[in-house]
């Protein structure tokens, strides 16, 4: 069984379930500091599986996550209106769909 805690961290604030080790693990909500979000699954205190990510600069990004960067098929919305997608490895876009 997960236990659900409101954590307080030196970067933000996250709400969701937690491992053994009080670490961010399951579903959960991050806000960071500098209003940047991310909602979605977490393995061992890191963002790692489907969820969304939205930047403070507007943009957002919505698929798989793994240690943290966007990492496997996701598709970003840039704040100027562009959508990239396609495959994505450590938060770069490696081959892009149509």
């Amino acid at each position: 069984m997960m236990i659900v805690k409101k954590l307080k961290t030196m970067m933000g604030t996250y709400r969701g379930q937690v491992n053994k080790n009080n670490k961010p693990h399951g579903k959960g909500v991050y806000v960071f500091s500098k209003k940047s979000k991310y909602e979605g699954m977490f393995k061992n205190g890191n963002i790692h599986g489907k969820g969304f990510f939205i930047y403070s600069n507007g943009s957002k990004h919505v698929g798989e996550f793994k240690s943290n960067f966007a990492d496997g098929k996701g598709i970003r919305y840039l704040k100027n209106g562009k959508v990239l997608k396609g495959i994505w490895k450590k938060g770069e876009l490696l081959h892009k769909n149509k």
